[in-house]
Order: C-alpha cells, then structure tokens, then sequence
C-alpha cells in the first residue's frame, strides 16, 4: 500500500490538534501553511516535522506554540513564493545563534572574579 503524498490544499493541525491552516506550499522537505484571510497567519515546517499524514490532513509534533517559539511562524506575504525554505534555515540559525550567546554569556559571568576580590576585601 502506497503511504499518502502532501500536497497543496491539504489541512494541516497541530500536535495538540490546532487547526493552523492548509498547505499552500509544497517545496522540497518544506510546507508553507497558512489560514485567514482578515487576519491570516502563515507557519513554515520540515515533513520531519510530520507525524500522521491521513487522507487530506496532516498532524505536526509540534503544537502551535512550538512552532512560534522555534521561529517557524511568518508574517503574511513576508516570504516571496519558493523561498520558505530559506525562511526555516534562517529561523534555526538564528536560534542557534542565540544559544549560542546564552553559552558565552554564562561562560562570561563564571569566569569572572567574585565580588570579593573586586573590593579589595578579603
């Protein structure tokens, strides 16, 4: 039996089953959803990010608020047709990016001298 493809039209929900819209791109391993038309919103995910694909719907791992905080929600027609993509490497390398200053940060603080050797008290 043959497993069921993703294409364009298709509904797409959320690990916790939030409606997030239907796919109105398909490129590569990226999707394009979006919903609304007054006040639409538009989410890009990976089909690694896919955990059931049946009939016309698709089920993410993620739930909506996931998917916000890992930078995977766009600003309506912020990304040209074609360049979601690019929108989902930047979103993870910015994300990695922040971790990586947290690192440094906290790095920093530990290898800075206690408040006791700065006064001059011992």
């Amino acid at each position: 039996m043959q497993e069921p493809r993703i294409h364009v039209g298709m509904s797409v929900q959320s690990a916790d089953g939030e409606q997030l819209g239907t796919v109105v791109e398909a490129a590569g391993d990226t999707l394009r959803i979006a919903k609304g038309v007054f006040f639409p919103k538009e989410y890009c995910a990976l089909t690694t990010d896919v955990q059931v694909v049946a009939a016309d719907t698709i089920t993410l791992r993620q739930t909506a608020e996931e998917l916000v905080r890992a930078g995977r929600k766009l600003q309506p027609e912020e990304v040209p047709a074609g360049h979601v993509h690019d929108v989902l490497r930047a979103a993870t390398s910015t994300h990695d990016l922040a971790e990586e200053e947290e690192a440094l940060e906290r790095e920093a603080i530990r290898k800075r001298p206690s408040d006791e050797a700065d006064s001059g008290h011992p």
